[in-house]
């Protein structure tokens, strides 16, 4: 160590509680740099993945509806939104907008998010999915003959479901 090494100085040897001071607040520093690291990615990481399945999304605007369909080639309702989900953020989900229900985790409607999973129901039966895109608009692919894209939500007869 050098003559100027914190641990050497002779004010710090004098000073036993001045030393126990510095050093209870480095410790105290790194405690709380150690935690707001850690807390940080663990909420940046849905954000970012919700905005990859939004951006997913709108790309594919104008492709054709295809009943079964689950690729840029041709979306049917779930295949989009399951096809959206793998590719933007990993999650697996089926090929079935009643299916589909059950994953993530439930949202009230006024807590929904862009990038959340909209299933539209007859009671408790799924039968349509899309992507939450903010305001009251998704994105979806709504039957034959109209294309993949950002559409106004036309029901409230619908849950959300969180899966990034």
């Amino acid at each position: 160590m050098t003559a100027h090494s914190p641990v050497r100085s002779p004010r710090l040897r004098r000073n036993p509680a001045r030393r126990s001071t510095l050093l209870a607040a480095l410790v105290g520093l790194c405690v709380a740099a150690g935690q707001l690291t850690a807390v940080a990615p663990a909420s940046a990481a849905p954000a970012a993945k919700a905005a990859a399945v939004v951006a997913l999304a709108k790309s594919l605007t104008g492709k054709r509806y295809r009943y079964g369909g689950a690729n840029p080639s041709g979306f049917d309702c779930s295949g989009f939104t399951m096809y959206v989900y793998r590719k933007a953020a990993g999650r697996a989900l089926p090929h079935s907008a009643n299916r589909q229900q059950r994953y993530g985790v439930a949202v009230p409607k006024s807590q929904a998010r862009p990038g959340d999973l909209l299933i539209f129901r007859k009671g408790a039966h799924g039968y349509h999915a899309a992507i939450y895109a903010g305001g009251d608009y998704m994105y979806d692919a709504p039957r034959p003959g109209v294309r993949v894209g950002k559409h106004r939500i036309w029901s409230r007869s619908y849950v959300v479901r969180r899966i990034v």
